[in-house]
């Protein structure tokens, strides 16, 4: 598979005591009644579609009212740039791109998918896209990439490991999905770098 050249995997971004104290600020939210279901598409045409994409979003900012929420969007955001300036270092014609433009954690549970779909496009200001794999104590919901977009049949799945971090271009040439989550609840950070 040619793509996968470009389909970066960088283990151990975060400790593991950090990734727990970040899923039980997500647990915290989620009883709060902070996550928000997932929409496809973007500005006016963006909807929600649970055929298409089944998952509760919460957003990190650098604004946000919320202190914990600042910190981790700090913290999420300077690994991002770390590892982006890895990925550059092997693709040196990535010119650019400075900085991450949105940070949102992911929640799905059993049932919860997001089909094949590309990340760039009009109206997107990406140019790589990145999750963050927070647990792995659920099945299905495997992170998997199309290796010839005319075909399903090629697929590439990546292995889950808490604290990886996987970092790919936005375009067309990467559609990627979730599959369906069969047992418990997974845990992921998505960011787009522009």
């Amino acid at each position: 598979m040619i793509l996968e050249k470009y389909i970066k995997t960088f283990d151990n971004v975060l400790p593991l005591k950090t990734i727990s104290s970040l899923i039980k600020f997500l647990n915290k939210q989620y009883k709060n009644k902070l996550f928000e279901d997932g929409e496809v598409g973007n500005g006016t045409h963006a909807r929600i579609s649970k055929k298409i994409r089944n998952t509760e979003i919460y957003g990190f900012s650098q604004f946000s009212e919320s202190l914990t929420n600042v910190h981790y969007h700090n913290l999420l955001s300077n690994i991002n740039i770390l590892h982006y300036e890895k990925y550059k270092q092997e693709f040196p014609f990535l010119t650019g791109c400075s900085k991450v433009n949105q940070i949102n954690a992911l929640r799905y549970e059993k049932g919860g998918h997001y089909d094949f779909h590309v990340d760039g496009g009009t109206g997107f200001d990406r140019v790589l896209s990145s999750i963050l794999f927070l647990n792995n104590d659920y099945k299905g919901g495997n992170l998997s990439f199309l290796d010839d977009p005319s075909s399903d049949k090629k697929i590439y799945d990546i292995p889950v490991q808490p604290g990886r971090l996987i970092m790919w271009p936005s375009n067309f040439l990467f559609p990627h999905s979730v599959r369906p989550v069969e047992e418990g609840t997974r845990f992921s950070i998505v960011s787009w770098i522009c």
